[in-house]
């Protein structure tokens, strides 16, 4: 029996420090009735005035969408994993392994948005854009906020994995050998991807409401191997004399690899026209639709007798009453949750045939015939 525990601490996503030189960043939308623009020193200046290029002249200030990092408080992400391993060796030179395997992580690499629309949304006076926080430092009618919304990361991610494991492998005996491996696992975080990289929530204020299945997540995965030498040649049962018939017949070998795991998660998603039809203008994140109750996520009977998904089972949510929001504007963030929809099975079964004549006593020629995918199965 084997039973472990430990803490393992990394370092914070220093490759995210860099963000906020992005954040240094000038935007203009050009749209000259003649189809050109000059660039004249006047807009090649780091702020420059753009009150001379507006109207016909078909220039207009873009929001900037600066990125921010928490710099003060900010904790070094770190994984607790623990575990318990039982071995016990069977007859015919087999051994059997099951074990559980267990982590948290803490302080994960997050992301998120801040400086959304103020809730109600409310579009300003000039029509550009929606009313926001940043707004107030903005007294200047002339010149309006240019500030849109800002990818923000910090570290208040979270996840967390559980895994059981069995095998049974036979060590390389009378020519045989092979190796089963089964895992049983879970993994949910709130919206790591991998890589040290995150998605933002669908509600920036609810970030509890993206806790879910990770999108590396495989709940069921099966791999087996085997290796077999045919007996036959010198020091095999049959046709073991040497010369050339040996050499002939000697050295082959048969081996074989199949896996199997269940489908990678799918997250449904939903488009708008505008940013502006969301409850806080958040055009930091993927949005996902409506569950529709009682209809069936998948269609059984699709082409080939695959299975599909069923889009009937998503809709919109529902618009907004509120007589002054936009219009197709809708009441709040959908309610499907993330990784609703798993991809199909995949499996593969690869082989090989491998010849090995023996040259001299250092030297030999070995000969392979590999085949991958032999069912052709996608």
């Amino acid at each position: 029996m084997l039973c472990w525990r430990g803490l393992y601490s990394g370092a914070a996503q220093n490759d995210d420090l860099n963000a906020g030189l992005e954040s240094d960043t000038f935007r203009a939308n050009v749209a000259p009735p003649s189809g050109s623009f000059p660039l004249t020193p006047a807009v090649q200046q780091k702020d420059p005035d753009l009150s001379a290029y507006n109207g016909t002249n078909g220039l207009s200030k873009a929001a900037n969408h600066p990125r921010a990092l928490q710099r003060n408080g900010r904790l070094d992400q770190y994984v607790e994993t623990w575990g318990l391993t039982i071995e016990h060796e069977l007859p015919a030179r087999v051994l059997f392994t099951t074990s559980y395997l267990g982590s948290h992580g803490v302080h994960l690499f997050s992301r998120g948005a801040v400086n959304l629309c103020t809730v109600p949304l409310t579009i300003r006076s000039d029509g550009n854009d929606c009313i926001r926080p940043l707004d107030q430092y903005f007294t200047d009618p002339a010149n309006p906020d240019p500030y849109g919304s800002v990818d923000f990361k910090h570290d208040i991610g979270q996840s967390t994995y559980h895994a059981l494991f069995v095998s049974v492998e036979r060590r390389f005996t009378n020519g045989f050998s092979f190796q089963t491996h089964y895992t049983l696992s879970h993994s949910i975080n709130d919206g790591a991807v991998g890589g040290g990289e995150s998605n933002g929530p669908e509600n920036v204020n609810c970030r509890q409401c993206d806790k879910g299945p990770s999108v590396f997540d495989v709940r069921h995965s099966f791999s087996m191997n085997a290796v077999y030498e045919l007996p036959f040649g010198p020091g095999k049962a049959y046709l073991h004399e040497g010369g050339v018939l040996g050499k002939v017949v000697g050295g082959w070998e048969l081996s074989g690899i199949g896996i199997w795991h269940t489908g990678h998660l799918l997250t449904p998603s939903i488009n708008y026209q505008s940013n502006f039809q969301l409850p806080d203008g958040n055009d930091q994140t993927s949005q996902r639709p409506d569950i529709v109750p009682g209809v069936p996520l998948y269609i059984s009977n699709g082409p080939n007798g695959v299975r599909q998904v069923n889009p009937a089972a998503f809709q919109a949510p529902p618009l907004s009453a509120d007589p002054n929001a936009q219009p197709g504007a809708v009441a709040r963030f959908g309610n499907a949750g993330k990784g609703l929809i798993r991809a199909l099975d995949i499996w593969q079964v690869d082989t090989a045939v491998t010849k090995e004549t023996k040259l001299t006593e250092r030297f030999s020629l070995q000969f392979s015939l590999q085949a991958f995918n032999v069912f052709n199965h996608t």
